[in-house]
Parts: structure tokens; sequence; C-alpha cells
């Protein structure tokens, strides 16, 4: 029996020391500042090394170590500290918003993961997983044009350069080499970018024969500059003069200083450098009725027209799809910007909002029927939250009023519409009291004819049998209308019933 125990013991020590604990890494990430997994960086941005692991088996705690390698094989980084209970389930850890200050050779840098298991002061298991990602030095090279270059004639004049490391671009183009006010500035995600033949801001234009400077930086994902051009780049351009139709649809947007109804406005430019005459303009929208063409007799080079049209639009309209278009008497060298679409949020108008609300419940009043008289009559209806709204007021001084079925008409308000303005008027009505509701006062006859149908005495009814009633009274004093009313809604109770007959 000694025999058998001692075997059995041996055994159990040796399945503990053999034991697989069931550690295992689910992912490894790299990630940029935004959050997204990437596989390329530049040395200026900031980086998270995040990692996820699974754990089917109890123990004290889990350690993670992070190490990077530099294209060269040689560690250039490592952290370790982070750790988690062992409780069976998914885990991880992350190392967030690392400066990629490790970068030492633009290449391929390899992160390892090590995940430990410790159980009662002891590593049971670990496991390591690695992932590649690459780092560069942002870098920017202008090709073209070069620098020094004259009269060139290219048209259109395209920038080009080479970069690495950068997300967007910007680039700057300028009549003096320090750039303090450059004539266009201009993001990208391209490392070209087309200067516009045409533009309507004139100090943009490049003119011939004049110098001018060009230089580009690079950005990363959070917009910081990572890199820039070493020296910027001159050049000149060659006078290509020649005669040009161009005009363009350039904006479209609501009148703000109109008040009362929503004015649109479209800007009509004209880009070319010859004179136009006879422009139509049509102008159409979702939800609209046709809209009569408009017309621009006249507009000069580089001159810009506004045209202005009313339109009909409902009152729970917020937002408005419009397109605008052009019909020219010319051909045009540009029907690019011939059409123009755009959202426009309808900007709010004068109005009166308000409740209608019981004065001694102070809850919301359905239904009440509000009158205003001014500059525009008309009334509205409460909703069941007692809410209403007067919209499309013209301006000037507004008298309201309100009422409800069952309570009394309020006192007349008078308020003054100012421009764009929301102004706000509540009601508290009154109810009106119950003497008040009835129709008129109840005769003796129609009392009693109420009051039989109350006594439940027979005693009573038996003794009234053959007798006319000529006079009711009740104690304390009162109304006898009112008391009736009141006992035929339960408010009031008869204690004793009591006949006198008269001799």
């Amino acid at each position: 029996m000694k025999k058998k125990k001692l075997l059995l013991w041996f055994l159990l020590v040796g399945m503990v020391c053999v034991r697989a604990w069931g550690l295992t890494i689910n992912s490894l990430e790299v990630l940029d500042s935004a959050g997204s997994p990437r596989s390329r960086f530049s040395n200026t941005e900031l980086v998270t090394f995040r990692v996820s692991c699974l754990i089917t088996d109890q123990v004290d705690r889990i350690e993670f170590k992070f190490y990077i390698y530099n294209p060269s094989g040689m560690q250039v980084f490592y952290h370790t500290g982070n750790s988690i209970i062992g409780t069976p389930g998914r885990g991880g850890s992350e190392l967030k918003n690392v400066p990629l200050t490790f970068y030492t050779i633009p290449g391929e840098y390899q992160l390892k993961v090590e995940i430990v298991a410790i159980s009662n002061n002891q590593q049971v298991e670990k496991v390591t997983a690695t992932k590649n990602f690459s780092v560069y030095s942002p870098n920017i090279v202008l090709t073209y044009p070069p620098n020094g270059s004259r009269d060139i004639s290219a048209q259109p004049l395209i920038f080009r350069w080479i970069s690495s490391g950068a997300s967007r671009y910007k680039i700057y183009v300028s009549d003096e080499a320090l750039f303090f006010k450059p004539l266009l500035v201009r993001e990208t995600y391209l490392t070209e970018f087309e200067y516009p033949q045409e533009t309507s801001d004139q100090i943009s234009r490049l003119s011939s024969g004049k110098i001018y400077w060009w230089k580009v930086e690079g950005l990363d994902i959070d917009g910081r500059t990572v890199a820039t051009t070493q020296i910027p780049f001159s050049f000149s351009i060659k006078d290509t003069t020649v005669f040009s139709q161009d005009v363009g649809v350039s904006d479209i947007y609501e009148d703000e200083e109109s008040d009362e109804v929503l004015i649109l406005v479209v800007v009509v430019t004209n880009y070319g450098n010859q004179s136009q005459s006879n422009i139509g303009v049509t102008i159409s929208g979702s939800g609209l009725p046709p809209i009569p063409p408009q017309t621009i007799p006249f507009i000069g080079p580089g001159e810009s027209k506004q045209v202005k049209v009313e339109l009909p639009v409902a009152e729970d309209v917020e937002n408005l799809t419009l397109s605008v278009g052009l019909n020219l008497t010319v051909l045009d060298g540009n029907p690019k910007n011939n059409s123009l679409s755009r959202n426009i949020k309808i900007k709010e108008k004068a109005k009166i909002v308000g409740r209608v609300i019981d004065k001694v419940t102070k809850k919301p009043i359905n239904s009440a029927t509000i009158e205003y008289s001014g500059p525009i009559s008309g009334k509205v209806e409460s909703n069941p939250g007692g809410q209403y709204k007067i919209s499309k007021l013209r301006l000037g001084d507004y008298t309201l009023s309100a009422v409800a079925n069952g309570y009394k008409k309020s006192e007349p308000i008078t308020v003054t519409i100012k421009k764009k303005a929301t102004t706000n008027v509540d009601f508290y009505l009154e109810q009106l009291t119950e003497v008040s509701a009835e129709e008129k006062e109840m005769t003796p006859e129609e009392c009693w004819a109420e009051l039989k149908l109350m006594i439940t005495d027979k005693k009573i009814l038996d003794e009234l049998n053959g007798y006319s009633i000529y006079q009711i009274d009740v104690i304390p004093a009162g109304n006898i209308t009112q008391i009736i009313n009141q006992l035929k809604s339960g408010k009031l109770k008869v204690l004793e019933w009591k006949l006198e007959k008269e001799e």
C-alpha cells in the first residue's frame, strides 16, 4: 500500500513539470498616431505597439517585453514593466505614441514582443512574436521647374517633386524669396501640382518676365511639417497671351440681408480676357417649382456679377440642393465651370415661438388657438406639448392672444419683431369655473328630477308619493344648482334627507 502511494505521488509531480499552459499571441500591430495600422513611417512620427494574447490557464500574472532592432540587426529599443493579472481569457498590452528616437538609419525595423507567464514567482511559459515596419527620414527634392529656369512656356505649368515619408504636401509660390506673402498656397496628396491658368484672384496670376520662387513642405497624417525644401527654386514664364473665353459660376449662397424670404445669390465671373454679353442663368433645386431664367446683359474681363432670385421654399425645409447653369452665346474654353451645384443650409428667419400652459397645473395645452395680427395676420395651433411657432414674419409689431376649449381667452400681448430674431411668447391660461360653465340656473322641477335619481332611501320616496315639491333647502345654505352638480360629480355627499309638509 505504501509503495502504491509513493508511485502515485511521483507521477503527479511529473505531470506538473511537463504541463503546457496554453499561452498564445493573437496579433501584433504597429499603429500610427490616428490608430491605423501601417508598415511605413517617417522618423518624425509617433507610433503605437500593440499586442493581444489568449490565456487558457490561471497564472499569477502575464508580463510583456518589447524589443526593436534596426536594419543592421542591432537592438535600439527595449521596454519592460507592462503586466496584467493572469486570468484566463483575452488580454494584451500596448506602448502608445512612442517617438521614433531609436531611428538610426532608413530601412526595415523589427518589433519583437515576449509574453511571459509567471506563477509562484517562476516563469512557466514564454511566447514570442515579431513584426517588421519601415522607417525613413522625410525628404523633398524639387524637380520641375528647375532652379533658375527662365521663360517657361509650358501650358499648363505643372510643378513636380520627389518625396518620401510625408502623407501630403503644401506648395508655396511667391514673388519674393522669403515667402512673406505667398501668391498661392495649396495642399495636395500628389507629388505634382498644376498651377491654375485662370483665377479670379488677380494677385495670384503669374506675369511674364517676372521672377517667382516655389517650395514644398511635407506633412504627416496629423498635419505637422516633417520635411521641407532645402532651398526654394526660382523661375519665370514666357508671355503666351491668347484670346480666351471663360465665364463660370463662382459661388452660390443665401443673401444674409434678407429677413423675410429666401434670396439666392449666384455669382458669375468672367475668367477670360474677352467681354461677354447676354449670359443666361438657369436655377433648379430639389422640391422647387420651375424658376424663370435670369440674364446678365454684359460682363467684362475679370469682372464678377451677382444674380439674385427669390426662392419659394416650404417652411419646414432646412437644407436645399441647388444647381446653377450658364447658357452662353459663344464657345467657352472651360465648360467645366459653366455649372455649379451646392447644398444651402437655410438660415433662420424672423419668427415667434412659445408654449400654451395651464396656469394652475403647469401642464401643456394641446390644440390651443394662437391668433396674431400685425404686418401679417393669421392663427396657428399648439401641438401636444403646448408648443407653437409662427414663421416667416415681416418685421414690425404683432399682437397675440391664445384661447383653448375650457379656458378663458388670454389678454392680448404685443411684441416687436426685430431683424432675424426669434421672439418667445408663452401663454398661461385659466380654466373656466364650474358655475360659469353651466348654461343656466336650474328650476326647482329640474333640481327635483336630478335629486330623485340620487335618493336611495325607499321610505323617503314613499313619503313623497302624491306630493309636489315647491322648495328645496340645503344645509349649510348654498347655490342649489352648483350643489347638485357637485353631488353628480361626487365632490359632495348627502348626509341626511328631511321632508317638511306644508299645512
